[in-house]
């Protein structure tokens, strides 16, 4: 009995020892010095714009409370703030939406958060993407700080635990480790809290009874609780930051992974790539609010709605893509490109009951000039047997899933578009 016991005792400990240490909540590294200069001496405005997903783009939660506090620390200073933030999307589209949607306005101080939305990327297409983000920002504007933010979910709980952190963060961090960029992990206080029992991943409410919970589907925080955590955090790492004698031009030297991506940019699609009967949509008239809720990102969107009608273009480089909007009401793409076989894409999966902005990419083209034509497929589907597990049948859905259209806004490209 005692040998027994004395051979679990042993195998626990061994156990233990190999739990994974977490990372640190802050690295500094080469800091934030121009904008803490700014702070402090500046009476120009100071721009903070933060690139994200759902989590960033939350209604009162760390992007505004962070914000919030810095208009509260430092009053004399007038800020302003760029909410570059889409649910759903990951740095791939981050790098391309890049131009349009961050740089133009030329920002202090650039927020970088898409650890959770990445999970499940590759490592290539996460190194290639944050590390065009870094070199684009600095092409812009050498004087911008860029600060990595690494935020929770909890099917990263178990990477925690037993790898210290996930593989995506893991890569993010080689970007910044290569360029100097600080970075905050949000996740290692909620996986202690949790760890503890001090905190529960989710609920259906913040707070219940004596009991505190991070969200509710374990993704995104509340804004009483998870929210509160990753703003202290955020804080806490601006606080222990100090200024230097001025703003500093971060240089880019050479790239790390890859510098393919310093091209990456969103054109608007133009009444010149529409061929046959495509409808043109002013979004911010429009009386959907599907539609109108899209307004900051987009000013007009084009509808393909028969397999007649075509958008056409020729454009350079080894990828091409799309911003759209998908919904009920999409369907299949048919895609040409130069003498290729067609190439159909699905614009509809499994969250297709509502309607959302989204984008989609074709990739391992050669490096060249290619033509593009793109239609909708006479592809037919069961639209809501694929979506059947997340909503109940609603009385009106049989008619919106009954229409196979493509509502197209953007094309993202790494090189050049042609008009014809």
């Amino acid at each position: 009995m005692f040998r027994l016991l004395l051979i679990s005792c042993i195998l626990h400990m061994h156990i233990a020892s190999k739990a994974a240490t977490l990372p640190e909540e802050f690295v500094a590294r080469k800091g934030l010095p121009g904008f803490l200069w700014k702070l402090q001496h500046s009476r120009d405005t100071v721009t903070v714009a933060y690139l994200g997903g759902s989590i960033t783009e939350a209604k009162n939660g760390w992007r505004e409370q962070t914000f919030n506090w810095l208009q509260k620390q430092y009053p004399r200073v007038a800020f302003k703030q760029i909410d570059a933030a889409i649910g759903g999307t990951t740095s791939r589209l981050g790098v391309f939406r890049l131009n349009e949607q961050v740089l133009k306005y030329k920002p202090d101080l650039l927020f970088v958060e898409f650890a959770v939305n990445d999970d499940d990327d590759t490592r290539e297409n996460v190194l290639t993407s944050m590390e065009g983000i870094v070199r684009k920002t600095w092409m812009a504007n050498a004087k911008t700080d860029i600060c990595f933010v690494y935020t929770f979910a909890h099917y990263l709980l178990k990477n925690y635990n037993n790898e210290g952190a996930p593989s995506t963060v893991k890569a993010m961090e080689e970007i910044a480790g290569h360029y100097g960029i600080p970075s905050v992990n949000l996740s290692p206080k909620i996986v202690r809290l949790i760890n503890d029992k001090k905190l529960f991943v989710s609920g259906k409410q913040p707070f219940i009874n004596d009991s505190t919970f991070f969200s509710g589907d374990g993704v995104h925080p509340y804004k009483e609780t998870g929210h509160v955590y990753y703003t202290e955090s955020i804080i806490n790492a601006i606080m222990s930051l100090h200024s230097i004698a001025g703003p500093v031009k971060h240089m880019l030297g050479t790239a790390y992974f890859s510098s393919k991506f310093e091209k990456a940019d969103m054109i608007p699609v133009t009444p010149a790539m529409a061929k046959g009967n495509i409808g043109h949509i002013t979004v911010s008239e429009n009386k959907n609010e599907n539609l109108k809720r899209y307004s900051r990102y987009l000013s007009d969107v084009y509808k393909l709605s028969d397999t007649a009608a075509i958008l056409s273009f020729s454009f350079s480089g080894e990828s091409i893509g799309f911003l759209d909007i998908i919904g009920p009401s999409t369907g299949q793409l048919k895609v040409l490109i130069d003498n290729d076989a067609p190439r159909y894409i699905n614009r509809f999966d499994k969250y297709c009951y509502y309607t959302r902005l989204s984008f989609t990419f074709i990739q391992g083209l050669s490096n060249k000039k290619h033509k593009i034509r793109v239609q909708i497929s006479p592809a037919t589907f069961n639209k809501f047997g694929i979506t059947e597990k997340q909503l109940p049948m609603e009385a009106d859905m049989k008619d919106k899933y009954s229409e196979y259209s493509w509502m197209v806004a953007k094309v993202l490209v790494n090189g050049k578009v042609y008009n014809e």
